[in-house]
């Protein structure tokens, strides 16, 4: 189902690049791509393989994992969002799109809006992957500080990680960091002073998300002067486990 409404400061690793490629080349059409907390710059690598010749997908490289595992994940929201816009000077030369997932999809938003403040070209579409409106969004805020065992319990409830691999050690290790950080980054987060962005926003959610039955995704729309659009697809919160194919389709199509 797809509903379509008419319009209405550094970290101190600048040798390190904020956007990966995930596709061969650079491509006309360029998706910039930004992962769920605990999420790494592979994180949209099955979308990236769906996409056709004309589109390039990058993942957002963040600190604390994968290719950054050696760096301490960033807790400062500020100054994240500040490198994330410098990084993403290097693309905005041309067509762009900006693409979030979970929680990614807040900091997509905010990143919309440093460009702006900026005075960058703006993304051709902001996409949001099943999170809620950035003004109704209500992250947790003490998450990150919770004993061990009362972390990745909460963890295990919202689905995402089983619970055998949560129970490793190892694993623990290798992600805990990045998860922690960035639960911590949003933990204090107050919806900014801004105007709707002017820039089209497209809102991917899936069917069996409860998020679908409040008001909190036809809300982006309240964030965009352009278009809105919204697409429903069949799948619980992590579509990135079930509907890559779909989602990288909805890329392609992007006007």
């Amino acid at each position: 189902m797809t509903i379509t409404t008419a319009p209405g400061s550094t970290g101190g690793h600048a040798e390190l690049p904020w956007f990966v490629p995930l596709t061969a080349d650079r491509r006309p059409r360029q998706v910039l791509a930004l992962p769920q907390a605990g999420g790494g710059c592979a994180t949209f690598a099955g979308c990236a393989a769906g996409v056709g010749p004309d589109t390039a997908v990058w993942g957002l490289n963040l600190p604390g994992r994968q290719a950054r595992f050696g760096e301490p994940a960033r807790t400062d929201l500020d100054g994240l969002v500040d490198d994330i816009v410098a990084g993403l000077s290097a693309h905005a030369d041309g067509r762009y799109d900006l693409v979030g997932y979970c929680s990614g999809a807040l900091l997509a938003y905010l990143v919309a809006c440093q460009a702006r403040k900026a005075g960058m070209r703006p993304c051709a579409n902001l996409v949001v992957i099943s999170y809620p409106a950035a003004h109704v969004a209500d992250p947790p805020r003490e998450l990150h500080a919770l004993p061990e065992e009362g972390f990745w319990a909460e963890m295990i409830s919202y689905g995402g990680i089983a619970p055998e691999l949560a129970g490793q050690p190892d694993y623990r290790e290798v992600l805990g960091p990045a998860l922690r950080g960035d639960h911590e980054l949003f933990a204090d987060f107050r919806f900014p002073d801004e105007p709707p962005l002017d820039v089209p926003i497209v809102v991917i959610a899936g069917r069996h998300d409860p998020l679908w039955a409040t008001d909190a995704l036809p809300a982006w729309s309240e964030l965009t002067t352009a278009s809105f659009t919204l697409h429903l697809l069949d799948g619980d919160h992590w579509l990135l486990d079930s509907a890559e194919a779909e989602i990288a389709g909805i890329l392609e199509r992007l006007p």
